[in-house]
């Protein structure tokens, strides 16, 4: 994966973050220390403001994520961007960085509302690799393991006379690492030679 990539990934995955959790208060300052819940806490993961170290985070590498967030926008990659970190809970680093829009002077809010276009693949990317991270599925797992309807896949291997697709059983089961890698075969269109 480029680092452009990574970079458009963790944002995405903040931009998810965000949009399910409460904005920490004005009076939450960044990078600013919370008391740390107590175990059996039901506020365990209440996503409050915390300092890095009280949950195993560098906040000398959050500088550099910071960096590396601003260089984007710098390098006129993105014209802003939002980005969100938890661990355990806790927001240790939620800055935003740029413009809202290319053509305007409006700075990006931590609040701003995007428009996502076509972006449901990282965004279901970041949840697979959760799930990845918890072992519930392999890389070499067939994928009609977990959607039964792909256990007899047909492939398209050219076109009869009268136009119509020629399809053969395809010779093996699509993996999951295929299917996360885009490697599956899958189009969106077939083509029409």
């Amino acid at each position: 994966m480029t680092r452009m990539l990574r970079s458009l990934a963790l944002g995405l995955a903040a931009l998810f973050a965000i949009s399910f959790a409460p904005a920490p208060s004005a009076q939450e300052a960044h990078h600013s220390a919370a008391a740390p819940a107590k175990s059996g806490d039901r506020r365990v993961r209440d996503l409050a403001a915390a300092a890095p170290e009280s949950v195993g985070i560098s906040a000398d590498r959050l500088k550099r994520l910071d960096a590396a967030m601003a260089r984007l926008v710098d390098t006129k990659q993105v014209a802003g961007l939002v980005t969100l970190l938890e661990r355990h809970g806790k927001i240790v680093d939620f800055n935003a960085v740029g413009r809202q829009d290319v053509g305007k002077p409006d700075p990006m809010q931590r609040d701003t509302i995007f428009r996502i276009y076509s972006m449901t693949k990282p965004v279901t990317g970041v949840a697979m690799m959760m799930l990845y991270e918890e072992g519930k599925w392999r890389l070499d797992d067939p994928v009609s393991r977990y959607i039964p309807e792909f256990a007899r896949l047909k492939v398209y291997t050219g076109k009869n006379e009268d136009g119509t697709p020629k399809l053969e059983d395809a010779r093996r089961s699509m993996t999951m690492r295929e299917l996360m890698t885009h490697t599956a075969g899958l189009g969106y269109v077939l083509a029409t030679c």
